[in-house]
């Protein structure tokens, strides 16, 4: 937190001061840039004139706040969504193998029981 302390007020002394208006002698000062994105088109063209003027990328920021410091706001839903969908497939594929289980268990005995009787 002390180095962004600094480094806003090492800006501050950079910025430029704009007249309020153009009849005021009042100055006031602009915004500190604290952040800054250097973003480049990723492609190739066989226009000469594009590759040499390439024109700039638009980049959009979104600032989400956190919950409890590890998830963003707006993926808290589906966070919610996931758990649900894997307590339920937990819950479903124990019911399943245990169906299963019995099944195999039942097949087996009869198989051995039909066996037993063959041989008599």
């Amino acid at each position: 937190m002390a180095s962004l302390n600094a480094y806003s007020a090492s800006r501050q002394s950079e910025a430029p001061l704009t007249p309020k208006s153009s009849s005021s002698r009042e100055r006031e000062e602009t915004s500190i840039l604290l952040l800054r994105i250097l973003a480049a088109a990723d492609y190739f063209t066989t226009d000469a004139a594009l590759m040499s003027n390439v024109p700039p990328v638009d980049v959009d920021i979104i600032l989400d706040p956190f919950l409890l410091n590890a998830l963003p706001r707006s993926l808290a839903g589906t966070a919610c969504y996931i758990v649900i969908v894997a307590v339920v497939a937990f819950f479903l594929a124990r019911r399943i193998a245990s169906w299963i289980q019995g099944l195999a268990a039942g097949s087996g005995q009869e198989g051995r029981s039909s066996g037993r009787k063959k041989r008599q």
